[in-house]
């Protein structure tokens, strides 16, 4: 199941400094190191995020999906078209639904899409065969 982090493993609200007791996981930060803790959303939720992390080098049409880089690949967690335009060769994250546009406030590219999640369907020698009546069972 697909996981967007809300936010990176080393911000202050997921592992703490001295004094900052966020992201110390419940019990007694005191007694030892804080357990770091990480906020995420799933894919099947309802919602329209926007993401920095994305292939710049694509084109991303409206209601294309997406899927990433799977975890230790070179560009794990980046999100890309996925091959071919399919929603079953690999496992899709999202879909593209304002396409990749510059903030606002800041001038950055971000990527705007629903979260989705529809998973690899892998059938290797799959052949579909649509039923017909023959003379010999006319059925």
């Amino acid at each position: 199941m697909p996981i967007f982090a809300w936010q990176k493993s080393d911000d202050f609200d997921v592992v703490g400094d001295d004094g900052n007791l966020v992201g110390s996981g419940g019990g007694d930060p005191t007694a030892g190191a804080p357990v770091p803790k990480l906020s995420g959303l799933v894919a099947t939720g309802a919602y329209e995020l926007q993401s920095t992390e994305f292939d710049a080098t694509q084109t991303y049409a409206p209601n294309a999906p997406l899927t990433a880089g799977a975890p230790g690949e070179a560009d794990a967690g980046v999100i890309k078209p996925a091959a071919g335009g399919n929603f079953y060769g690999e496992t899709v994250c999202g879909v593209v639904s304002d396409g990749v546009k510059a903030s606002e406030n800041h001038g950055i590219d971000l990527l705007t899409f629903w979260s989705v999640f529809v998973p690899a369907l892998e059938c290797p020698g799959f052949v579909r065969r649509v039923s017909r009546k023959s003379e010999a069972h006319p059925g």
